[in-house]
This record gives structure tokens, C-alpha cells and sequence, in this order.
């Protein structure tokens, strides 16, 4: 193989791998990526769900990941002392609902919940289900039970 078409096809074959990597992704940017998957967070003792405050990194929002529920949790910090926890699953038909313009949608039916998951368009007929938090220090404890 002479040079120039060594160098031609490793250049498509770097581009074809971070295309790929990209898309599977979803983006390269890291917080983007954990916005999709969510934040894995430990358990304390009490079994809370243990969150630093410096997680959330200048945003309101943070996307949690546990591996005993089925979906996640969106942690929405008000300001500094209150936060509110809400299983990211409508409460119509049980899909995985999103985070856009705002409010959290179901893609599946269009029902659409505040931030603080509270219902504001069906047709789900109830609020999100959600979980107490408390501050301790710098970190939130969300309680599961």
C-alpha cells in the first residue's frame, strides 16, 4: 500500500470512530453525556442518597442514576437550603420523561410537569412521584422510602 492511501484511509477510519463515538454519546461534552445517563450517587448508612451541593456545578438541575430504580431522579435545586426530588417516569403510562424549554415531558403522550413535578398537562392525572430531601452541610440527602 503506498503512503497516501495508508494516510487516506486512517484518516476516514479515525473519522468513522469518533462520528460513531459521538453519536453513540449522544454528545462529546461530559455534562450533556451525564445528563443522559445520570449521576451515580452513594447510599449513606440511613440509606439516603448522598449529593454534594458542588455537583451541581453552576446548574439548577442534576439528572441522578440508581441502580435499584428504573429511572432516574431529577434533583432541582430552588436555591441553596431547598430541593426538590422527582422520579424522572410519568405518572400516565410509566415512560422516561425529559428535561426541555423548562418543564419535563413525556415524549410518549405530551403530558408536561413542572420542575417541581408538579402536573401541568395531561393527560398523566396526577404529579410526579417524588422523595424528601434534606441539607446537611454541603451535601442533600434524598430519603427513597
Amino acid at each position: 500500500m503506498k503512503r497516501r492511501a495508508f494516510i487516506k484511509n486512517c484518516s476516514v477510519s479515525a473519522l468513522t470512530v469518533c462520528g460513531t463515538t459521538t453519536a453513540l454519546l449522544g454528545c462529546s461534552d461530559p455534562a450533556q453525556a451525564r445528563q443522559k445517563t445520570g449521576l451515580v450517587v452513594p447510599r449513606n448508612d440511613a440509606g439516603e442518597l448522598v449529593v454534594s451541593k458542588s455537583a451541581f456545578a453552576g446548574q439548577s438541575t442534576l439528572l441522578l442514576a440508581h441502580p435499584a430504580l428504573l429511572f432516574p431522579i431529577l434533583l432541582l435545586r430552588s436555591d441553596e437550603e431547598n430541593y426538590v426530588a422527582s422520579l424522572m417516569s410519568c405518572t400516565h403510562q410509566k415512560c422516561k420523561i425529559e428535561v426541555a424549554k423548562g418543564q419535563i415531558i413525556c415524549p410518549c403522550h405530551g403530558a408536561r410537569f413542572s420542575l417541581q413535578g408538579e402536573l401541568l398537562r395531561g393527560p398523566a392525572q396526577r404529579d410526579l412521584a417524588s422523595y424528601a430531601t434534606r441539607v446537611a452541610d454541603d451535601t442533600v440527602l434524598i430519603t427513597l422510602e
